[in-house]
């Protein structure tokens, strides 16, 4: 069974850079992915998955205009792709509205599938490392992903998926 626990993150201003860096490559590539499939489906009818996004993620950070995306979390980026799919699928099959471009000035969020950890008293995240957090309970099993978000008020926080022994809840 699977199980979240929110935490609040106190980053340092390093972390929070590099974080900001990879929110707004995640945004990037979620608003540049969105409006290439709107063009693409206008022009053939036919938008694009998952694994056409990738292959061309993996083009787009090679040229000179995108080598910023270097420097963001490869894993984030690929998982912003796969929300976007999600987001297409559920529009299609009529759960909810339409993709949006994403904007700076909301919440901002960016998941990590893996490579997350529990470490002290801190959270540890690719890229970034040991992320001071307020974490209230013990997690002793594998750790699913992780979403990063922050609000508009400038305060972090980590939702954690795990898997949970608990059969009571």
């Amino acid at each position: 069974m699977l199980d979240v626990l929110k935490v609040r993150l106190y980053p340092n201003k390093e972390q929070q850079t590099a974080l900001a860096k990879n929110f707004g490559c995640c945004r990037m590539v979620w608003n540049y992915y969105l409006e290439k499939t709107n063009s693409q489906y206008k022009e053939t009818g036919k938008g694009l998955n998952y694994n056409e996004m990738a292959a061309y993620l993996t083009q787009l950070k090679k040229q000179p205009d995108y080598l910023f995306l270097k420097e963001a979390t490869a894993a984030t980026l690929q998982q912003s792709l796969k929300n976007l799919e999600s987001a297409f699928k559920n529009y299609f099959q009529k759960r909810a509205r339409f993709p949006k471009f994403k904007s700076k000035h909301k919440k901002q969020s960016i998941r990590y599938p893996e490579s997350c950890s529990i470490q002290g008293n801190g959270l540890k995240l690719p890229k970034l490392g040991i992320v001071k957090a307020r974490i209230s309970k013990t997690i002793s099993s594998k750790i699913k992903s992780v979403t990063v978000s922050k609000t508009s008020t400038d305060k972090y926080f980590a939702a954690i998926l795990f898997e949970s022994d608990d059969l009571t809840a």
